[in-house]
């Protein structure tokens, strides 16, 4: 497993993002192969830290209270 500081996040896109629907997870590393650090629940506040693209896939760095990682793009609402 690569490191999380291994890959490169942009973060030119910061703020504040929900999750779409109770049960979305929030990665280790932006794969979903990684190991699970929590179980998100619906319209749960996220604080974005930035945005990675692996394999073709958009995921966001994001922090909840307790815990930072990433999730998969088509799971969050992003604040405007």
């Amino acid at each position: 497993m690569i490191p999380a500081d291994s890959y490169e996040v942009d973060t030119s896109k910061t703020g504040f993002g929900y999750a779409v629907k109770d049960g979305v997870i929030l990665w280790q590393f932006p794969t979903n192969d990684s190991d699970v650090v929590e179980i998100l629940v619906s319209w749960q506040q996220l604080t974005i830290l930035g945005r990675i693209k692996n394999k073709g896939i958009t995921w966001w760095k994001v922090k909840t209270n307790d815990y930072t990682g990433f999730v998969n793009s088509k799971f969050l609402i992003i604040s405007e």
